[in-house]
């Protein structure tokens, strides 16, 4: 039985765990993340897929000639599935939130905007109108 093959696959379930949690704190702070944290967190996801990738390339060159070591190899690939899956569903919900809130952010901007041409257009009306009274008197 290889025990590192075993440990390595336990960490990288650790990672995957990780990185779903970390989405999930994502979906969860969405509202109100500032852009520092956004970029940390970003920042540690980035630092998990690049582990990830490296223990895929790692593992595929791995001794996985026993039956234990093929049978936690299997149970591994079935759970990394189904937790990179979840990742991106809850990516896919964040991203769905996200242009949601920069829609909302747009017609807001773009409801001031209109606001602030009606404000000017009754202030030259106004404007004008005190023109014409000084010049009538």
């Amino acid at each position: 039985m290889n025990h590192s093959l075993l440990e390595m696959i336990a960490e990288a379930e650790q990672k995957h765990l990780l990185l779903l949690q970390e989405a999930n704190d994502l979906l969860k702070r969405l509202e109100y993340i500032g852009p520092e944290e956004l970029a940390d967190l970003l920042e540690r996801r980035q630092t998990l897929v690049e582990w990830i990738q490296d223990f895929d390339a790692a593992i595929a060159g791995a001794d996985c000639s026993g039956p234990v070591e093929r049978a936690a190899l299997d149970s591994f690939k079935i759970f990394q599935q189904e937790t990179i899956g979840k990742v991106l569903e809850v990516d896919g919900l964040v991203t769905g939130l996200a242009q949601g809130k920069c829609s909302s952010i747009q017609a807001s901007l773009s409801s001031m905007k209109k606001s602030k041409r009606i404000r000017n257009a009754f202030d030259n009306a106004g404007s004008v109108q005190q023109h014409s009274l000084d010049r009538k008197l």
